[in-house]
């Protein structure tokens, strides 16, 4: 693949970023962008939904960033990840790529696409992280599974906060994986040495099926905007449900939501919000709480 100028994509590494929904994906490739490098990175990013906000955000922070957003990037992206991969090479002429998937993503048809034979000699395989928040490890979930079989790397996120059971949680789950590297990540520094590191094949057997995800947009209607404690309160109400978007603060400003249930507190941000969020989950919730408060469906 060559572009004007010269430039030719040949043995660029490529990452894949795995975890389940809320896990801490976006926030660990924050991080990994603000790590000082001479590379030249470009990241893509697939989200649920039609409209995904951890590539607007990505984007303020990073310019050569693209989306893959409405839904599985290895099954129903699978013909439009690699339109939306050219382009993104062919304006980024990264160095490195970072690819994120969606928390509820097949990893293995993703490896299978960007190891392929249509992009063999262009892009050179590098160790996938699947990040993992011992919060909520789902063992019962054929993803979640999945996700752990193809990882060179575990990252153990929000790891700052872990309690002693958390702690004693990841350590296990570590050590039944004792062909991936398990390292801790307190959700603001990261390593580069986490990129590096020989890749292995793709597992002959892997766990398969589909994780139903439920989806539902909500827009903000109502005049002024929302105080920190009753973000926190409408949280509460939707127990594991992912949860993203931008609404107008009370105090001014918007807030950016971007947590699993109540995990995660709502930061603060200068000058106007979405007024919208995506909330998915595995089952529908009662959003009669967050109707009550103004919020309305789209």
């Amino acid at each position: 693949m060559s572009a004007a100028g010269g430039w030719r994509a040949r043995g660029i590494p490529v990452h894949l970023v795995t975890g389940l929904l809320g896990s801490g994906k976006t926030t660990l490739v924050q991080a990994l962008l603000a790590t000082p490098s001479a590379e030249r990175w470009a990241v893509l990013v697939n989200e649920f939904g039609e409209r995904g906000f951890d590539g607007e955000w990505l984007r303020r922070q990073h310019a050569g960033v693209a989306e893959l957003a409405g839904g599985c990037m290895g099954c129903s992206g699978a013909v439009a990840l690699p339109v939306t991969l050219n382009r993104l090479l062919r304006q980024t002429q990264p160095t490195r790529v970072l690819v994120e998937a969606s928390g509820a993503g097949h990893p293995a048809e993703i490896l299978a696409l960007l190891r392929g034979t249509h992009y063999r000699g262009i892009l050179q395989p590098a160790p996938t992280l699947c990040v993992v928040d011992p919060q909520q490890l789902r063992p019962e979930s054929a993803v979640y599974r999945q996700q752990l079989a193809v990882a060179e790397v575990l990252v153990g996120s929000r790891a700052d906060g872990w309690s002693a059971a958390e702690h004693a949680r990841f350590e296990a789950l570590a050590a039944s994986r004792p062909q991936a590297r398990a390292v801790k990540f307190d959700g603001a520094k990261a390593s580069l040495d986490w990129l590096q590191g020989p890749v292995q094949p793709l597992p002959a057997w892997l766990p398969s099926g589909a994780e139903a995800v439920w989806q539902q947009a909500l827009q903000w209607r109502a005049s002024g905007g929302l105080a920190l404690a009753q973000l926190a309160a409408l949280q509460a109400t939707l127990p594991g449900v992912r949860i993203k978007g931008e609404v107008a603060a009370a105090e001014g400003g918007h807030w950016q939501l971007n947590s699993t249930g109540n995990l995660q507190a709502p930061q603060w941000r200068p000058g106007p919000g979405a007024g919208q969020v995506q909330l998915l989950g595995t089952r529908a919730p009662s959003l009669a709480a967050w109707l009550a408060a103004g919020w309305t469906l789209i």
